[in-house]
């Protein structure tokens, strides 16, 4: 919550303009007695509409009774930041014939008469009651022997409460003099305009930074993200096809110890009499005799179906047999055996991708690729360096696309690719904006304000050589630089401090242009000595 104490002569823009500068949503306007700005009714009116457009709240704290009906009577929240006190009543009260009590706050009640004075109103004894009732009330006379205690108590009851009473007053005065006490310091500084139109240049090679006034070098950092990625799509062509089913089978030769050679398109035949022929040149191995016993060797071979069709599609197979060693005795001692199907036979149409579904693939593997490993990429990037909207490439370095469709009816493309980003520390580009301003000024200034606070747009479009990791733009830069001012170290130097004194320190500050001070409540002739109690409002003009 941002709390802005107003000037009796403050104009209402400058209030405004106060209002809208700062950085809580939450505004509260301590209003002087005697304000000329509060001093008119719509001046209310525009503060809310004003606050509102900028999406403040405000609220007002004054001792003045009109500021707070007005600012209700626009829904805004008003507050005299005063303690009100309850008043007491004295009463004196007439209790009984020969008798005054002093008492606080409500009479006590009369005591019953006695029976005699009950039976005897209107007779002699009633004539000399009423006789002494009347003198009571013209005179005084001491109290009677029994009514002595309760008197004590009544004192007693006095003590304790005007106790407390100073005790309260103490209380009082310590907040008024302590808690309430706060020092409102308003100052206006010069800033000083500074803009920067030219060249930046980017190179990883480069360690320092140089500046000059129409160019900056800067050191720069690569990033460097390859990845791949498979994905699936639909094929919407066909193609007419004949296709003959493959697979591989062991050999086995329990023949003899010679090798055995079998030509490329040596016949297999499987038990139901389906043939596949050896697709090269082989040598069986010779078999190995153990004490007179044949330890049959072995060795595998692809082979392919005679004819074309699902029908060679076939299931693993025991035996298969060569019809050439067919009436010898190798018909048996050479044979075959599959341990997994054949497969690839086919007679028919089949889903192939068209040139279309193969651009359109490419194109969206494409965009999902460079954007997971953009994405990669710019989550290792230090906090500190800025990457520019157009400061980085993608390319593919390998691509495959399946010539058919699965069995779903899909084609694969499996894509590698290497995503590059180029980057470097805006401060190192801010530092150089300072040092060129204080080489300009001679004098020491900070950044205030700039374009860079409200867009990326005095950045142009980058020109990349991301091989020799170098990157140049255009650089279109507006600022304003101020002296360097603690705010902190202020308040420390002006605690405690009188008006004069407060003033005497503002008007020594280098670039001060104009300023109030201003303690609340009426009664303070200086600061607190607590510096949280200090408000400094500080602005800018060029």
């Amino acid at each position: 919550m941002k709390k802005i104490y107003v000037g009796k002569t403050d104009p209402i823009t400058l209030i405004i303009e106060k209002i809208i500068k700062a950085p809580d949503e939450d505004i509260v306007l301590y209003v002087p007695r005697g304000s000329v700005s509060f001093g008119v009714r719509n001046n209310f009116k525009l503060v809310k509409r004003e606050a509102e457009a900028g999406g403040k709240t405000v609220s007002f704290e004054s001792v003045d009774d009109d500021v707070l009906e007005l600012a209700q009577a626009f829904d805004m929240k008003a507050l005299n930041p005063f303690f009100g006190r309850k008043k007491f009543v004295t009463d004196i009260v007439i209790k009984k014939p020969g008798t005054v009590e002093l008492k606080e706050g409500k009479e006590e009640a009369p005591e019953p008469e006695t029976n005699i004075e009950k039976k005897d109103k209107t007779g002699i004894l009633g004539s000399i009651l009423n006789s002494r009732q009347k003198s009571s009330e013209l005179s005084w006379t001491e109290p009677k022997s029994e009514e002595k205690p309760r008197a004590e108590a009544t004192l007693f009851t006095k003590i304790i409460r005007w106790t407390v009473l100073v005790a309260i007053v103490t209380f009082l005065g310590w907040i008024a003099f302590f808690v309430l006490p706060k020092a409102n310091i308003s100052m206006t500084f010069k800033e000083t305009p500074w803009n920067f139109n030219g060249i930046v240049t980017v190179s990883a090679s480069r360690s320092s930074v140089t500046a000059t006034d129409k160019s900056i070098q800067l050191p720069g950092q690569v990033f460097t993200n390859p990845g791949n990625l498979q994905a699936s799509y639909t094929a919407s062509g066909s193609q007419h096809v004949e296709r003959k089913a493959t697979g591989t089978i062991t050999i086995y030769n329990e023949y003899s110890s010679e090798k055995q050679s079998l030509l490329a398109g040596t016949r297999f035949s499987a038990p139901d009499g389906k043939i596949f022929k050896t697709n090269t040149k082989i040598t069986v191995p010779g078999a190995k005799i153990n004490n007179g016993k044949i330890s049959g060797s072995q060795i595998d071979v692809s082979v392919t179906a005679e004819k074309a069709g699902a029908d060679y599609n076939i299931q693993p197979t025991s035996k298969f047999r060569i019809p050439g060693f067919q009436g010898t005795p190798k018909y048996d001692a050479f044979y075959g055996i599959s341990s997994a199907p054949m497969s690839g036979g086919i007679v028919g149409d089949i889903k192939v991708p068209t040139k279309d579904d193969i651009v359109k693939a490419e194109s969206d593997i494409k965009n999902i690729l460079e954007s997971n490993l953009k994405g990669q990429t710019f989550i290792k990037v230090p906090d500190d360096v800025k990457i520019l909207p157009k400061a980085y490439s993608f390319q593919v370095i390998k691509e495959t696309v399946s010539k058919e469709a699965g069995a779903d009816g899909k084609f694969t493309i499996l894509m590698s690719g290497e995503f590059k980003a180029i980057g470097f520390k805006e401060g190192d580009l801010l530092g150089a904006f300072a040092s060129q301003v204080a080489t300009q000024s001679n004098v020491d200034l900070t950044l205030h304000d700039s374009s860079l606070q409200q867009s990326d747009s005095g950045y142009g479009d980058p020109t990349l050589d991301l091989k020799n990791g170098n990157m140049s733009f255009n650089m279109d830069f507006k600022s304003n630089w101020v002296r360097a001012f603690d705010v902190n170290d202020f308040k420390n130097k002006i605690a405690d401090k009188s008006k004069t004194d407060i003033t005497t320190t503002i008007y020594g500050l280098p670039g001060f242009v104009s300023g109030e001070v201003s303690f609340w409540p009426i009664w303070v002739f200086k600061s607190p000595h607590d510096i949280s109690k200090i408000v400094v409002d500080v602005s800018y003009v060029l």
